[in-house]
């Protein structure tokens, strides 16, 4: 299905991602995807291969460690690091048959799963399948992806979870609509299916039982799933501080003093600082504890404490209040503009990137806000 791919030797295989990642922006938003060639380096860097079973030459990392990953590229640019953070959705194919697995990973790890999985649509149960039909939104990826995924209800599973059906490229048409201001680069456009067969054993319920006897397969599917797009909110908030911070050292054309220098502005740098590295820290924490419990081999959460595995975590989506206090950072806005310089209204690299962006990824999501601080989620 997808031919292996050496990984790259460098002491930091994600050196390579952020140079080649920096120099194609302009690429990235002018094509609105992410071309595979570049792609192609992801997979060298190993992040395609994060979530692969071990027993079919995986490398599966702890989700901390490709957390931090996609936070690294998405703070070059968020597109990238979005359709970049797919690399962990092969957990989803945990629950296939281990037979079916073995097929799709017979030409190596390297697999690049993306689906557009909403709104669910009904599909024709037939001999020993399903025909599905119907069209799908924000499938994030989905030029680069060697499989593609779909949600769908037929006969009595419609009262229960819906299925994904996996299927290959050439059964699915890509509807090149996908044109916004904000994470232009990461290609949501729609799915259209019109009929293909799609077998039963390529099927699964997402956040299934796993077929895959591996820690990474037993740590909450779903959660997961919205964390490694959580986490490039956080990416892209370090950039756009990072750009205030830099902006704010410069003197503006009128004479006036710079922002640096005024207390006002480093008050505001201070609080979206402390917030931001706050949130992150958090969100880290709890990561390391349901991993923690996990390899340990206990339940996904064994005292009933919220688990901070959902999207997005509300200190990092809401702007600050005064009646409320602190609330967030800049982990998915940018410097307000009361902070920010004259530039950052600019139509230009950095601002015209981290603006909409962190904007754009708040509305993006495929899972409800409500799941951020969720009960444990033994049915995810």
């Amino acid at each position: 299905m997808t031919q292996a791919t050496p990984i790259t030797r460098s002491p930091d295989p994600i050196d390579d991602v952020l140079t080649v990642v920096a120099e194609r922006q302009p690429e990235f938003e002018e094509k609105r995807h992410i071309p595979r060639d570049v792609i192609e380096v992801f997979k060298r860097a190993g992040l395609y291969r994060a979530s692969t079973p071990k027993r079919f030459g995986g490398d599966p990392l702890p989700p901390a460690r490709f957390l931090a990953l996609i936070e690294r590229i998405s703070a070059v640019d968020g597109s990238a690091g979005w359709v970049a953070s797919f690399g962990s959705s092969l957990v989803y194919l945990a629950a296939l048959p281990l037979e079916t697995q073995a097929e799709l990973y017979a030409d190596g790890p390297d697999v690049v799963f993306a689906g557009g999985l909403f709104p669910v649509q009904p599909a024709e149960r037939v001999e020993g399948g399903y025909r599905v039909r119907g069209r799908w939104r924000f499938a994030s990826g989905c030029t680069g992806a060697d499989v593609l995924g779909v949600g769908i209800k037929a006969g009595e599973d419609a009262t229960g979870r819906p299925l994904t059906a996996v299927l290959r490229p050439g059964q699915v048409r890509i509807a090149d609509n996908w044109n916004v201001v904000g994470m232009r680069g990461t290609g949501s456009h729609d799915l259209v299916v019109d009929g293909a067969v799609v077998p039963e054993e390529w099927t699964f319920v997402r956040g299934g039982e796993p077929t895959v006897d591996e820690p990474l397969y037993r740590y909450p599917t779903v959660p997961y799933a919205a964390q490694v797009l959580a986490v490039v909110g956080l990416g892209v908030a370090r950039a756009a501080l990072d750009q205030a911070i830099a902006a704010g050292g410069r003197a503006g054309y009128t004479g006036a003093p710079r922002p640096a220098d005024r207390a006002t502005y480093r008050i505001a740098v201070g609080q979206a600082e402390a917030q931001l590295r706050s949130a992150r820290a958090f969100f880290y924490e709890a990561t390391e504890e349901t991993w923690e419990t996990v390899v340990a081999g206990g339940p996904r959460d064994p005292t009933g404490r919220p688990v901070c595995c959902g999207w997005p975590p509300p200190i990092s989506r809401r702007p600050p209040s005064r009646s409320s206090g602190p609330r967030t950072s800049s982990a998915a806005l940018p410097p307000s503009p009361t902070t920010a310089p004259c530039s950052a209204i600019c139509a230009t690299p950095p601002w015209s990137r981290s603006t909409p962006s962190s904007r754009r990824a708040c509305t993006t999501a495929p899972v409800p806000c409500s799941w951020a601080f969720s009960p444990s989620p033994a049915s995810c």
